[in-house]
């Protein structure tokens, strides 16, 4: 006669948190809301400062790849206020090198 064998198995129910980065349904929503985010920002970048927007990607340097100057910074920055309902500082914007920093910036305040 055959010896059978069975195999028992624990079921652990494992509790991802919502923010958790290990949660992969957290983490595509997370990467939907980024690609939605960079999505407006690249429609004002276009709309507003009239920029490429095959140009627009997280890694663009503002100055040097959108040319982007301090008057079309300024300008930038009221219409991104207006469009994600934020409100941005002097110092902000003169620290934003890429559209990424931009996103990373709206992000922090929404």
């Amino acid at each position: 006669m055959k010896e059978s064998h069975f195999f028992y198995f624990d079921i652990q129910t494992i509790y991802f948190d919502s923010q958790s980065i290990y949660n992969p349904i957290a983490l595509i929503f997370k990467v939907m809301e980024e690609i939605k985010m960079l999505e407006q920002i690249k429609n004002v970048l276009v709309d507003a400062i009239n920029v490429d927007p095959e140009l627009v990607t997280p890694e663009a340097k503002l100055n040097e790849d959108l040319d982007i100057d301090s008057l079309a910074a300024v300008e930038l920055a009221l219409e991104l206020e207006t469009e994600f309902d934020v409100r941005i500082e002097d110092e902000e914007l003169a620290k934003l090198v890429t559209v990424q920093d931009i996103m990373d910036l709206i992000a922090s305040k929404q």
